[in-house]
């Protein structure tokens, strides 16, 4: 009987362990998680100017009609930003855009905001 005990703690044991493991695997994961999000939702948004150097829409079944601007930064760069369909942009406009630098490896986010008339 004592025999028995042993083997059936051990067993036990074991089925802990598992348990205690998978328990703290699960837990680095979430804040491995949590901290990536606050990273990534926190940072710093400015708004500049930009011109438009030019325009594109794109259509599918799916998704439905879809517009963009393609604009030239300051810094160089060419984006293109999807802008909502009812905004009267041309070629040449300057539009204000959300410049957003998360605290996530620093990356730069851009939206429209909007035009400048």
């Amino acid at each position: 009987m004592g025999e028995a005990n042993r083997k059936l703690d051990a067993i036990l044991k074991q089925q802990r362990n598992k348990k205690v493991r998978l328990y703290a695997v699960f837990f680095v994961a979430v804040i491995i998680l949590l901290i990536g999000v606050i990273a990534y939702s926190t940072g710093e948004t400015i708004h500049i100017k930009a011109k438009v150097t030019g325009l594109h829409s794109q259509a599918s079944e799916e998704l439905g009609e879809h517009f963009y601007i393609i604009v030239n930064l300051d810094s160089g760069n060419v984006i293109k930003l999807e802008i909502p369909r009812e905004t009267s942009v041309s070629g040449g406009d300057t539009v204000i855009l959300n410049e957003r630098k998360t605290n996530l490896f620093g990356l730069t986010n851009y939206s429209f905001h909007k035009v400048v008339r």
